[in-house]
């Protein structure tokens, strides 16, 4: 079969106004006045011969479907298939749950982004507050254990681990008596000195000491989630992370 398609040089989704223009470039082309080549004769024929069957509907519609007229159609319309599980007669068809998106998950729990935000703002200020307001000091005596290895000192019941050898440590151990310096609200140790205050210790594993830096990430992130516009994708992964450091302070105030 001839690609008449291709002879008028047009694709097989062109309209009939493609058609026609393509026809009337190659025939002022090909004509046997205009063009002397021998071959332009018999190339005009198959360019007539080919936009007489696109150009008319019928005969375009054949040549693009040339098994359509074998194709008979049912005599008779065809009973639905049944399904005989008992069950699915019971139930029904049902159409399978459309699966919300990421952002329709998003939104639909988007509420909790606020509360957890404000709420880790609260703390972060309830921190601030208690680190600012005057502390308290306590004379408390020098107890020095030794367990696995490291030198605890003894202070209210609480192990507090010596590690290094500077002349800091070395001074509160010898010492008979130290200072003990606490936040006034969570009682959290901040400073242990000796009592003429030339000698201290700062590094704790509290929230004021070697963790500081969670309420900060809590703080900042907290911002952001309030007062960032748009993208609420970002900002519901960012609160995520706001509760887990949140959570994380919480353990370390209590």
């Amino acid at each position: 079969m001839k690609d008449y398609y291709a002879i008028l040089r047009v694709s097989r989704s062109a309209d009939i106004t493609t058609i026609k223009r393509s026809y009337r470039l190659l025939a002022q082309r090909y004509h046997p006045d205009v063009n002397p080549d021998p071959q332009a004769a018999e190339l005009i024929k198959k360019i007539n011969e080919a936009y007489e069957v696109l150009s008319d509907p019928s005969k375009k519609a054949e040549y693009d479907n040339p098994y359509q007229a074998y194709i008979q159609p049912p005599s008779e319309p065809q009973a639905p298939l049944r399904n005989r599980d008992p069950y699915f007669k019971r139930r029904g068809f049902r159409p399978a749950a459309r699966r919300p998106t990421q952002y329709e998950l998003v939104m639909q729990y988007f509420h909790y982004v606020k509360a957890i935000s404000v709420s880790g703002l609260v703390v972060c200020f309830f921190l601030m507050i208690d680190y600012l307001v005057p502390r308290v000091y306590r004379n408390v005596p020098v107890k020095v254990a030794y367990e696995a290895g490291f030198d605890y000192l003894l202070v209210d019941d609480a192990y507090i681990p010596l590690t290094g050898d500077n002349y800091n440590i070395r001074a509160i151990e010898q010492s008979v008596e130290v200072q003990v310096v606490e936040t006034r609200l969570l009682r959290k140790i901040v400073k242990i000195q000796t009592l003429n205050r030339l000698y201290s210790i700062t590094t704790f594993g509290t929230v004021y000491g070697t963790f500081k830096f969670v309420p900060i990430i809590v703080f900042i992130t907290a911002l952001i989630c309030l007062f960032m516009r748009n993208n609420e994708e970002f900002r519901f992964g960012l609160c995520v992370l706001t509760g887990f450091a949140l959570f994380f302070t919480l353990v370390l105030m209590f």
